[in-house]
């Protein structure tokens, strides 16, 4: 290769020239003779090695030993024998003490009888160091997400703690994994080892053991044990710690005789906001345990608790569940019983006291009259109290059979059916048009009926009962209110007069003190919710919200 310049030059300005040129140049410039001597050297080689130029000029390459760990040396042999260029991308421990990724260009220069190498070369270590970060984050998204799709098909936690460890020792290329959880006092509560690490741990010098020493599990030899040092100190400190000369470290393992060497340690605490309450502790990598692991593990174990901790909470629902369709089931059986056991005898005492009253009645005298007609009365209390409880108990226990509801032949069914206490007492209801809702028919019929009743029942004495249902559409529900000019409630009474046997203060009239603990019950059931609010001597107003009917969820949109 041959420079031309404009005019020429004289040797002396040439060859400063030709030296400013090399030290300006973006690139570390090497040259070498036939016989590896290093003949020339720029200052951006020598930066790049971090050595001199001065150091560089008396090297010779077939001395370099990371030359020759490379394969850097066989390339510059190849291209002063063949006259080739050479390109290799090589990560070397330089001479001077450096660690980089070097790109390399080796061209051959001059004669056959005067050979000489050219290397051309460039720092890439930052575009490596940023490459391997990408790729180490790309793995550890694809962990995680390993970890939640595995973790779907997994029928106990166990199960999920192993894969968790055997995901964790694929990421980070490790030979054992061991994963406990602690107690409140600091102990080992549970603890996963590997299947490789198990029989690991029972070899010595690739032997089995058989003298009984480790005849039990390394879970169960671990289980009410504090960790060992090494571990504990992790736990300690709450973050992840790399240990990899633990033969050198100040704590000790402790582990027993037999238990395989361990080279190297990576310990990740497990966390729950400030509080680490497990360890997953990682070991005998080849090579050694990197900062880029522990991240990558930190973010791996985060997703396990989170995975864990889901799968605890999915646990104790279903348990609920199981335990309310219990409860459920021991409902039914009480209506069942009081349907039969309860009413029963109460209908008997109720025939018989008339039969009595009809038929001895003249001879009772006025003391036995009274009695026949207080326990008559009481009988007949008793029986509205157990209907109202088999009331109640249907309203949670029932099943649900949502479909479209016309509220407003629902309606109008519901006044119909009271026709004859609102004819007693000269109440009047007043109904708007109402959007059908998504529910139970019976429920919500039971709802309405009951809140009507309501006001019938609670009226102010000498002002009859005049009610009025309004309602709308809000967004996917459906709002209704039912209010009255009754006799109100305490602002304070809001969420009591809910409760069942609740019986406000300011009321005076019959009831059991269910009606309305059967309303919010079917209104819950049903995807809805109510409150209400009153006025005392005024009125009250119960606003309940249900689901939209689907049709006419489309039809608004």
């Amino acid at each position: 290769m041959q420079f031309e310049a404009r005019g020429k030059l004289p040797p002396e300005q040439m060859a400063e020239l030709t030296g400013r040129i090399l030290e300006a140049a973006p690139l570390g410039i090497l040259v070498y003779d036939g016989n590896g001597d290093c003949v020339l050297a720029n200052e951006k080689a020598a930066r790049t090695v971090g050595a001199t130029q001065a150091q560089l000029l008396a090297q010779n390459f077939n001395r370099i030993a990371s030359w020759q760990v490379s394969g850097l040396l066989g390339e510059a042999r190849l291209c002063l024998d063949r006259g080739e260029r050479r390109h290799s991308l090589i990560h070397v421990t330089t001479t001077f003490g450096r660690e980089i990724w070097i790109d390399c260009r080796l061209v051959p220069l001059g004669t056959v009888e005067e050979r000489h190498v050219l290397l051309l070369f460039e720092d890439v270590t930052e575009r490596k160091r940023a490459q391997a970060e990408a790729a180490a984050h790309q793995r550890t998204i694809e962990a995680v997400n390993s970890l939640f799709r595995e973790a779907l098909a997994c029928s106990t936690p166990m199960e999920v703690g192993r894969r968790f460890i055997d995901i964790a020792k694929d990421v980070t290329a490790s030979r054992l994994g061991w994963l406990c959880e602690l107690d409140a006092q600091g102990r080992v509560k549970s603890a996963l080892l590997d299947p490789d690490a198990r029989e690991m741990c029972r070899m010595v010098g690739g032997e089995p053991i058989d003298d009984g020493r480790l005849d039990r599990s390394s879970e169960q030899m671990a289980c009410g044990r504090m960790p060992p040092g090494i571990l504990r100190r992790a736990l300690a400190l709450g973050r992840t710690q790399i240990v990899n000369r633990p033969d050198q470290h100040a704590e000790r393992l402790g582990f027993p005789e037999g238990h395989v060497a361990i080279d190297n340690l990576l310990l990740v605490p497990l966390r729950r906001g400030e509080t680490a309450f497990g360890l997953l502790a990682l070991a005998n990598k080849a090579g050694r345990f990197r900062d880029e692991d522990a991240l990558a593990l930190e973010a791996l174990a985060a997703a396990y608790v989170e995975v864990r901790d889901r799968r605890e909470s999915d646990a104790r629902v279903a348990f609920m569940a199981k335990e309310l369709a219990w409860s459920n089931e021991d409902l039914e059986l009480f209506a069942s019983v009081a349907s039969h056991d309860l009413r029963e005898p109460l209908r008997k005492v109720l025939v018989f006291g008339e039969r009595l009253s009809r038929e001895l009645g003249e001879s009772l005298g006025p003391a036995g009259a009274d009695f026949l007609a207080r326990m008559t009365q009481a009988a007949g209390r008793m029986r509205t109290l157990v209907d109202g409880l088999l009331e109640y108990s249907r309203a949670g226990s029932a099943p649900t059979r949502p479909s479209s509801v016309d509220m407003d032949a629902l309606l109008r069914g519901v006044v119909a059916d009271l026709e004859v206490p609102l004819g007693e007492c000269g109440g009047t209801v007043e109904l708007e048009a109402c959007p059908p809702v998504l529910g139970d028919p019976v429920q919500v019929r039971q709802i309405f009926q009951n809140l009507i009743e309501n006001s019938i029942r609670h009226r102010r004495v000498g002002r009859p009962p005049e009610i009025r249902v309004t309602s709308g559409i809000d967004g996917a529900s459906v709002a209704i209110e039912v209010s009255d000019n009754g006799i109100g409630f305490d602002e304070a009474e809001g969420e009591k007069i809910f409760l069942p046997f609740y019986r406000s203060p300011s009321g005076t009239s019959p009831g059991t003190g269910l009606g309305l603990a059967v309303v919010r019950r079917l209104v819950g059931r049903n995807g809805g919710r109510i409150r209400a609010r009153g006025i005392p001597g005024q009125g009250a107003v119960f606003s309940l919200v249900l689901p939209l009917a689907p049709d006419d969820l489309e039809e608004t949109r």
